[in-house]
């Protein structure tokens, strides 16, 4: 198994959460003030950490977090077999993202025709992009079909 090299976290996702004191020293925290500040903590952390996975906080889809946290940390789900370079590492990870989230569309809840699936992605992907070049439907919908091929 190759040794991966840690993510680093930034902001308030490298930082612990602290227990909520009073500002005045002589007041007592209720229980339920207590809860609602670990409460606006924890959330603050969520949104942060959808944003470090390249999610939008606000509309997003928990599944997108939770797969680029298992890419980072999970051990299952690296891929063995030697180093490689820096580029092909990428062009994988992309391979892999593409092949599970149509997967999903088209095998999950949903049940999307390939086409649907890809248009659907396309739509989603490009919607996180900031200007950078925007991904067809097609383009995602010709690498789907090649990688299940070569597979």
């Amino acid at each position: 198994m190759t040794k991966r090299k840690a993510h680093k976290y930034t902001g308030v996702l490298n930082r612990p959460m602290r227990r909520p004191t009073p500002k005045n020293a002589l007041a007592i925290l209720t229980p339920a003030q207590l809860d609602a500040e670990l409460l606006h903590q924890r959330s603050s952390r969520m949104m942060a950490l959808a944003k470090d996975c390249g999610a939008d906080p606000e509309t997003t889809d928990w599944f997108d977090v939770a797969f680029t946290l298992a890419e980072r940390h999970v051990p299952g789900f690296e891929i063995a077999g030697g180093q490689s370079s820096p580029a092909k590492a990428a062009r994988d990870r992309k391979n892999r993202r593409v092949i599970f989230e149509m997967v999903r569309l088209i095998e999950g809840e949903r049940r999307l025709k390939i086409r649907a699936a890809a248009g659907h992605l396309a739509k989603k992907w490009n919607r996180k992009r900031d200007g950078a070049k925007e991904i067809s439907a097609d383009a995602i919908d010709r690498r789907y079909r090649r990688l299940v091929k070569e597979s």
